[in-house]
C-alpha cells in the first residue's frame, strides 16, 4: 500500500509494480481528495525485465581464428535464468554482411555456447553479434578483427671497448633496425 501526502495541490510518487506471470495487472487507487472519496481501477500492461548477455572469449581476434561466445538470458526482477529458445543468433561483418546465423536454437541449460571460424583473409574492423528472443528486445555485442602484426626489429648498442674509471661521460650509440631494413634512431 502506498500513502501520498498532497501539498500545493498535487503530489507525485513512483510505484514499483511487482512481477506478475501475465502481461497485465490491476492497479486499484483508493483515496480521499478533499472530502470526496476516490476509487479507480486501471488495467496496467507490464513487461518482464530481461537481460541478454553475450560474452566473447576475447575482444580482438586475428584472421583465421575461431571466435567463441556464450549467451545467457536473465528475466524478472530476481534475474532468473530464461530457458526459452533463441529466435536467432547472427554474426555480421563490419560491412553488415551476414556471416553466420543460427535460428530457433533450443536453450535447455540457459547458457549457450557458439563458435564461428574466421576466414584467413577477412575484413578488418568491428563485427557484430545479435541475439533475438521472441517477445523480448534483442541484444548486440561487438568484437574486433585486426591483424596484429608486431614489428620485428633489432637493437644494437655500440660502446667503447675500454672506459676509464674516472670518466664522467661514456659515449655510446644505440641503433635499431626494422625487419624491412628501415633504420631508426
Amino acid at each position: 500500500m502506498l500513502f501520498l501526502t498532497v501539498s500545493d495541490g498535487y503530489s507525485c510518487s513512483e510505484l514499483e509494480i511487482p512481477y506478475t506471470a501475465g502481461r497485465s495487472t490491476l492497479l486499484t487507487i483508493n483515496g480521499t481528495v478533499g472530502k470526496t472519496k476516490v476509487s479507480q481501477e486501471y488495467k496496467v500492461m507490464t513487461s518482464e525485465i530481461s537481460q541478454i548477455f553475450i560474452l566473447t572469449e576475447k575482444y580482438s581476434y586475428l584472421p583465421g581464428q575461431l571466435v567463441q561466445f556464450r549467451v545467457l538470458t536473465l528475466i524478472g526482477s530476481q534475474d532468473s535464468i530464461l530457458y526459452d529458445p533463441l529466435a536467432s543468433v547472427q554474426v555480421r561483418s563490419p560491412s553488415t554482411h551476414l556471416l553466420a546465423e543460427w535460428t530457433a536454437v533450443p536453450n535447455p541449460d540457459g547458457l549457450l555456447q557458439f563458435s564461428f571460424q574466421l576466414a584467413e583473409e577477412v575484413e578488418e574492423g568491428l563485427y557484430g553479434i545479435t541475439v533475438k528472443i521472441k517477445g523480448l528486445q534483442s541484444q548486440y555485442q561487438q568484437f574486433s578483427v585486426n591483424p596484429e602484426i608486431l614489428p620485428r626489429f633489432a637493437v644494437t648498442l655500440d660502446v667503447q671497448s675500454h672506459v676509464l674509471g674516472t670518466a664522467t661521460e661514456i659515449p655510446f650509440n644505440v641503433c635499431g633496425k626494422y625487419g624491412m631494413s628501415k633504420l631508426f634512431l
